[in-house]
């Protein structure tokens, strides 16, 4: 029984494993050696950096710009194709162009009264300057004789007010005479014809005809 038994291991011997040989290893982090570089290579190195910095960022807008231009062409040519379809349409249907939109602003439709009414006061604006920009010529007329009607029915008005009636006397007259009411009369006058003003902005030779026009009607209403 004495032969089965273990031999004890010495616990002083070292474990070790005859088939690995022992390698001893440095835990020190091994530090960077500084490469030997003159002021002069790193200014160069720098300048290089910036120039290749400049280069891809030249690159990026380049083909930034190409990609919107392919997108507006890209657009404007399905709007083309939109409006082709759309104008073929008014044809078939039988119409011009001006019977269409002269049948779509003056609809007796309730909606689609509505929806005309809508784009105008929100784009009416946009589509009279762009009538201006097309035809620049007839914009102008228009806008002269309409706001020559519009100043010489204000003016009327305003004058017919200031006028006193016939067969009345001096005293009754003086009597009725209302600063208040004629400065709230001309001061309505005065805030139509800045919306004129406002609105022909740009017709520079109306602006210039508004006096002539108020001239020529008060001219005319006092010689009666």
């Amino acid at each position: 029984m004495a032969g089965l038994k273990r031999l004890r291991n010495d616990e002083n011997e070292p474990i070790s494993n005859g088939n690995l040989p022992l390698e001893f290893r440095d835990g020190l982090k091994r530090r960077r050696k500084a490469l030997n570089i003159s002021e002069d290579e790193i200014r160069v190195l720098r300048n290089q950096r910036a120039a290749n910095d400049a280069r891809a960022a030249e690159e990026q807008k380049v083909m930034l710009l190409a990609q919107a231009e392919i997108a507006k062409e890209v657009h404007r040519a399905e709007g083309h194709a939109c409006l082709q379809c759309v104008l073929t349409s008014i044809s078939d249907a039988g119409f011009t162009l001006y019977e269409f939109l002269d049948e779509l602003v003056n609809t007796k439709d309730r909606a689609t009264s509505s929806q005309v009414s809508q784009m105008l006061i929100s784009k009416g604006g946009n589509l009279l300057e762009s009538i201006h920009q097309r035809q620049p010529k007839m914009a102008h007329a228009w806008a002269a004789k309409t706001t020559g009607e519009i100043l010489a029915h204000e003016s009327s008005k305003l004058a017919e007010h200031l006028r006193p009636q016939q067969n009345r006397g001096v005293a009754r007259v003086l009597e009725e005479f209302s600063l208040t009411r004629i400065m709230s009369d001309a001061e309505e006058l005065d805030t139509r014809v800045m919306q004129i003003r406002n609105i022909i902005r740009g017709y520079t030779f109306v602006v210039g005809a508004i006096p002539k026009v108020i001239h020529g009607v008060l001219t005319q209403l006092w010689r009666k």
